[in-house]
């Protein structure tokens, strides 16, 4: 068997992996959005044995960095690929890995309420002392000048709750959706034009070896 024979002979394994990176981000969202292993997870880039072993793990998008992990490891112990690109590779999971890491921290991290509502007692405050400030110089003035700051004041402080968690179905939200069918189409994409690069290298091999 030639090496373009090989490398089409393995290109079914690669691509199911090369999936599980499409599938690390969706799975990402899953627990972003409090949601479980969804139709999107299934349909796009999951076999039923990996979907089935996502149900009974608490950490989804882990699971699948194990997987990813695992296929390096055994392409470097078959020596499909040398110690640099492992080690490259793997620098590349770890990314991966804190990107996880960084999102959790986001949500986990929500503004205290405490502090939320000690804003809005002094935005209130602020406010109601202010017309008693400028009511010398601008009179009659003074009431639309203190309501448009206050509605800037207290359109900011919205603002701030509104972007507080940016995951979501909300119309502010990340269109988390869309990013994740974007990144699985973009990998597809690749894999199919990679297994055509390999099929025409696979036939132009044949052909000079009948030639010969």
């Amino acid at each position: 068997m030639t090496t373009s024979e090989k490398t089409l002979a393995y290109r079914p394994e690669k691509a199911a992996y090369l999936r599980l990176l499409s599938a690390f981000f969706i799975a990402i969202q899953q627990p972003l959005i409090y949601a479980g292993v969804d139709d999107g997870l299934k349909k796009y880039v999951l076999s039923p044995e990996q979907c089935s072993g996502l149900q009974y793990v608490t950490n989804m998008p882990l699971k699948v960095t194990q997987w990813i992990g695992g296929y390096l490891t055994k392409q470097y112990t078959q020596k499909h690929i040398d110690s640099i690109q492992f080690a490259s590779l793997n620098r590349l999971l770890d990314q991966l890995v804190e990107c996880l890491s960084r999102c959790e921290r986001i949500l986990s991290a929500p503004m205290p309420k405490a502090y939320s509502i000690h804003l809005r007692h002094l935005l209130l405050l602020y406010c109601l002392a202010l017309p008693f400030q400028m009511v010398k110089d601008l009179q009659w003035w003074t009431i639309p000048v203190v309501g448009v700051v206050a509605f800037g004041l207290f359109g900011i402080e919205a603002i701030g709750l509104e972007i507080e968690n940016p995951f979501g179905y909300d119309a502010n939200d990340i269109p988390l959706d869309r990013l994740c069918k974007k990144l699985h189409n973009d990998t597809e994409e690749l894999i199919a034009g990679g297994t055509k690069q390999d099929s025409i290298e696979t036939s132009t091999g044949k052909t000079h070896i009948q030639s010969g």
